[in-house]
């Protein structure tokens, strides 16, 4: 990899253990294990075994239950002498050491390392997205001249059915979610409607039943400058309403996100979980979110709910509805069907299926890519 893309991106070697270190490029790193780059370890692994005679396996075995095999000790491997220094006389003595393992035959480093050089890892596609359906059915059949009900295996026509999920277990709802957007103080003129600011919005109102045009308001304005706590006003918000927004129920847990409560659908609820999570911050103000929703930060949280609700009653808050705004899909066209939405799982392959109609003698098509 290092000389395909001409550079160290995937590993060095390792002068301080004498090894190749891999590394993998966090562009690439996402879900893939550097472990694992390379899969020729495999081969190496069988051809190890491979090479594992009895002997081999009773010496493991031996040192793993703490067995003196001494045996198969010179047969197995390198015997050396050695000074070792005895740690409780202190006196240094003559010993035979076992050392490397004696190799299956003389060049086998080398005619292994050549070979998985030219070894070339193939990966087997198995994913299949469709495959011949095995459909059987009741019928009477008649064996040894008696009428018996068994099952039988379709033999008219290929039945292919579609052997991947096409969407995730959750199912959202269509939902039209208020949100605010700040604008120009002409373009809110324009769009007086979604004021968010009421007194501005009854001074507008106030102009058109006078008869007042777009271009005459725009010129009131200008003279009589609008003006909040003494200052003049240059942007306004208004209400704003998502388009392709579906939402789905969700239990509060120590893995939810800030992100994930700006999108809660009810604005009472959003506003009691912002003010929660205001009382678990770290020593630079930062929100702690998993300590706010974890099993005590709610129980807390529910036990002063009212305060957070600026002193109105509200039930406790277990579960939230989050709204996500993308490319989720109805799960169908007829009756609720048509309010259901969901969202393709991951790895699936969306399909276009083409069918051949022996009846009609024509092709009809079946697809979920909308």
């Amino acid at each position: 990899m290092n000389e395909l893309t001409n550079s160290n991106d995937f590993g060095y070697w390792d002068k301080k253990i004498n090894a190749f270190r891999c590394t993998v490029p966090e562009e690439l790193a996402k879900g893939f294990s550097k472990k694992r780059i390379d899969h020729r370890h495999h081969a190496l692994d069988a051809l190890v075994v491979a090479c594992v005679t009895k002997d081999h396996t009773n010496y493991i075995t031996s040192l793993n239950t703490e067995r003196q095999n001494h045996s198969l000790v010179s047969k197995l491997r390198k015997v050396e002498e050695r000074q070792i220094k005895d740690p409780i006389s202190g006196k240094t003595k003559l010993r035979k050491v076992p050392g490397n393992y004696h190799l299956p035959w003389g060049n086998f480093p080398k005619e292994a390392k050549d070979q998985l050089e030219k070894t070339i890892v193939s990966f087997k596609q198995n994913i299949r997205i469709i495959n011949k359906a095995n459909n059987k059915t009741w019928q009477w059949v008649t064996k040894n001249g008696k009428l018996r009900k068994e099952k039988v295996k379709q033999t008219k026509g290929e039945n292919w059915a579609i052997r991947k999920p096409m969407h995730k277990e959750t199912v959202s709802g269509f939902v039209k979610v208020r949100l605010k957007k700040e604008v120009s103080f002409n373009n809110g003129v324009k769009e007086w409607e979604n004021l968010v600011d009421k007194k501005l919005k009854s001074i507008i109102r106030k102009l058109i039943s006078e008869g007042k045009s777009q271009k005459e308001i725009s010129k009131y304005f200008r003279k009589n400058t609008y003006k909040k706590d003494g200052s003049k006003v240059n942007k306004l918000e208004l209400y704003d309403f998502t388009q392709n927004a579906t939402a789905t129920r969700i239990a509060l847990s120590d893995k939810f996100t800030k992100k994930q409560l700006q999108n809660v659908t009810d604005s009472g609820i959003r506003k009691i979980l912002e003010s929660h999570v205001k009382n678990y911050t770290d020593g630079n103000w930062n929100e702690r979110f998993d300590l706010a929703f974890s099993p005590e930060g709610i129980e807390e949280m529910n036990n002063n709910i009212k305060e957070l609700n600026g002193g109105k009653e509200h039930q406790p808050i277990y579960k939230v509805r989050v709204y996500e705004e993308g490319n989720k899909f109805a799960v169908g066209e007829t009756g609720n069907k048509r309010e259901k939405f969901v969202e393709a799982a991951k790895g699936t392959n969306l399909f276009f299926a083409i069918y051949w109609n022996e009846e009609k003698q024509k092709r009809e098509f079946e697809d979920n890519t909308t």
